[in-house]
């Protein structure tokens, strides 16, 4: 028997699902459960999951379909939280700088229960911007000056009502002139939104009459927060001017001026203040909402609702009058969207100037030229397709610089600086059993920041909803050949892992909110929302974690290995806590386990303890798992396992 040297196993740097078992590499284990390698060198315990107050406003039932974050201002202690419920009538809330709820009313309904699932907000402009399907081809917006989700613009006037009529006794010349309408919304003296104009209205006074009184359009049903209605005057139904700007509740306006005489300011083009459709995908840049799909089928307005079409919004500042809430659709002078070649399935960015649209199968990157004529820049990329727009995340490299990751039919992808690339090897073994026809939802993500880690949720065998969580660690996550990304992840399940949706919150809740976030999610089960990455267990259900090395034969194929001595683990003190060691013999011939706690036994933050129970082990190959012998509400991080062996017999039959 000769001695060999210790096996020592710590920085690891993700778990390897696929390889077959010699392939493994060093600093990659067989798997990692509910671990977190997060300042950890062979890995920590994940921490727990706490449930949300639900206090205030009317009570969740049934799981949360969706969360979204509504960014008031730069400041992330600012941020709300919405969510909304899977009821027969979707109920809405939102928890602002407190730990009470309060509802959101809704200008349209869900058209279904299902629908509530697509609810994505996107923060611009100091508004939460709303994708989500009702009856009306409209995006939808929470205002807070409204404190309500309202339409996105402002409808066009109907001709309905506006019926000029005579008034007076006096010489008004009989000369034709035309009208147009306009609804708009002032707060003082600012002008917030402005509606599309009605088609031209001719009259021709008697000739008697001191005036013309033009009657306001039939105000739209449901009202959507018109203040004001704009006449525009004409003599010649070519050139429009400003006649007068009228508050609602004054219904009429008496024109007293001959044609020739008409002056002010001039009308909107036509297609300036359009409003944006009903689109199912929302990002936001700095300048610009940009919009993809489509809810609808009929126009409604100027911009036919296209699955394949990606819109946007006027650049910000344009004219100052509800350029967030409008798509301008002006013939020749500037074009508000591109069509692609299949059904779009999710919007990504922007990064580094450029945003990303996907279909199922491919994507395309869209370049800002600075054209206001073109604004955007198509460029196919080809076949990287993404599943679900809820697992496209904006996060980092290894190397800090911004990086875009996302679901594709194929496993996790990653567009950066360095390229395009797989990062499926790793989790293969999880990614084949993924439902990609899951009928509530296949998939979502979320980048945890202060960890660098990407959270993704995924519905494996026939579960319909997520139930495994998928992490990356995008600082572990290399390179390791043109187009494949290796290391960096780790698995988890339990209660925080069957999650409906995820957002980034803050991690302290109450009348000061905190700028440091945690990931929050809605379970699939009950109406529960959960703060991630706190406390030792989910929601108090204790959870098992551990990392189950890869296989060894340090001897060589065909001559066994000894453990000589009492395997030790290096780790990082904590009272209270126990740790097995298992030691497997020749994929499952035979199992050893010992146990050890990991107390300090004075003041000492990291321990160097014993595991005892395996030593005369003998084996052709082994594999070592350590961590929680069952559930357990606990928490541990483990700094390397060291295991002395030596050579043992030959084909059993001695040296």
């Amino acid at each position: 028997m000769a001695k060999l040297e210790d096996l020592v196993f710590s920085n690891y740097v993700g778990r390897n699902g696929s390889d077959p078992p010699f392939k493994i590499i060093d600093g990659q284990c067989r798997e990692a459960l509910n671990i977190d390698f997060y300042k950890s060198s062979l890995g920590r315990k994940r921490s727990g999951s706490a449930a949300v107050s639900q206090t205030g406003g009317t009570a969740f039932t049934g799981p949360i379909n969706a969360l979204a974050v509504f960014e008031v201002d730069e400041d992330k202690g600012n941020d709300e939280l919405f969510a909304v419920d899977s009821a027969a009538t979707e109920v809405v809330k939102r928890l602002a700088g407190g730990t009470t709820w309060a509802n959101v009313t809704l200008l349209d309904a869900f058209t279904d229960n299902a629908s509530a699932r697509g609810f994505i907000g996107t923060s611009f402009n100091g508004k939460l911007f709303c994708a989500y399907n009702t009856s009306v081809n409209r995006l939808h917006v929470y205002d807070p000056a409204d404190a309500s989700i309202r339409r996105v613009g402002l409808e066009k006037p109907t001709n309905s009502g506006t019926t000029p009529s005579n008034t007076g006794s006096g010489s008004l010349s009989a000369t034709i002139r035309y009208y147009k309408q306009a609804w708009l919304v002032k707060s003082g003296s600012d002008k917030l939104r402005r509606s599309e104009l009605t088609s031209a209205v001719g009259f021709t006074p008697s000739g008697s009459g001191t005036g013309v009184v033009v009657t306001m359009s039939t105000a739209s049903s449901p009202a959507e927060g018109e203040t004001h209605w704009e006449l525009y005057a004409s003599a010649d139904d070519n050139t429009y001017f400003l006649h007068s700007t009228t508050a609602v509740a004054t219904t009429t306006v008496t024109d007293t001026t001959e044609p020739s005489a008409y002056s002010g300011d001039a009308p909107p083009l036509v297609g300036t203040n359009v409003p944006p459709p009903s689109a199912k995908y929302i990002i936001a840049d700095d300048a610009r909402i940009i919009m993809a799909g489509a809810y609808e089928t009929s126009a409604g307005y100027a911009s036919a609702p296209l699955n394949n079409r990606v819109w946007w919004t006027s650049l910000l500042n344009t004219n100052n009058v509800g350029d967030d809430e409008r798509v301008a659709d002006i013939s020749g002078v500037v074009s508000n969207y591109i069509d692609v070649e299949a059904p779009i399935t999710g919007l990504g960015g922007p990064m580094l100037g450029s945003f990303y649209a996907f279909s199922y199968r491919n994507m395309w990157k869209f370049v800002s030229t600075g054209n206001s004529v073109a604004p955007y820049l198509r460029i196919n990329l080809g076949d990287q397709g993404c599943i679900d727009h809820r697992t496209i995340v904006l996060a980092e490299d290894e190397a800090g610089n911004p990086a875009l990751y996302w679901l594709s039919p194929g496993g996790p992808r990653y567009l950066g600086i360095k390229g395009s690339a797989t990062l499926v090897d790793d989790i293969l073994d999880h990614w084949e059993t993924i439902n990609l026809e899951a009928t509530s939802r296949v998939a979502h993500g979320e980048y945890y920041s202060d960890k660098h880690q990407i959270w993704w949720w995924i519905a494996t065998g026939d579960s319909n909803t997520p139930n495994v969580k998928l992490v990356y660690d995008t600082r572990l996550g290399k390179m390791v050949k043109n187009g494949v990304i290796r290391g960096g992840w780790s698995v988890h399940d339990g209660v925080s892992a069957a999650a409906m949706s995820s957002v980034s919150f803050s991690s302290t809740l109450g009348s000061s909110m905190s700028g440091l976030q945690k990931p929050y999610v809605s379970t699939s089960t009950g109406a529960v929302i959960l703060k991630c990455d706190t406390g030792t267990n989910d929601n108090s259900t204790n959870f098992q974690a551990y990392v189950n090395t890869h296989e060894v034969n340090p001897a060589g194929l065909g001559r066994t290995t000894q453990i000589t001595e009492d395997p030790y683990i290096y780790a990082e003190s904590s009272a209270g806590v126990t740790l097995q060691l298992t030691v497997d013999r020749d994929f499952g011939v035979e199992t050893f386990t010992s146990t050890a706690s990991i107390a300090a036994g004075a003041s000492e933050t990291r321990v160097r303890v014993k595991l005892e129970g395996t030593h005369g082990a003998d084996a052709e190959t082994m594999s070592f798992r350590v961590g929680d012998a069952a559930a357990a509400s606990n928490g541990w991080n483990l700094d390397a396992l060291v295991v002395p062996v030596s050579t043992g017999s030959r084909d059993g039959a001695g040296d």
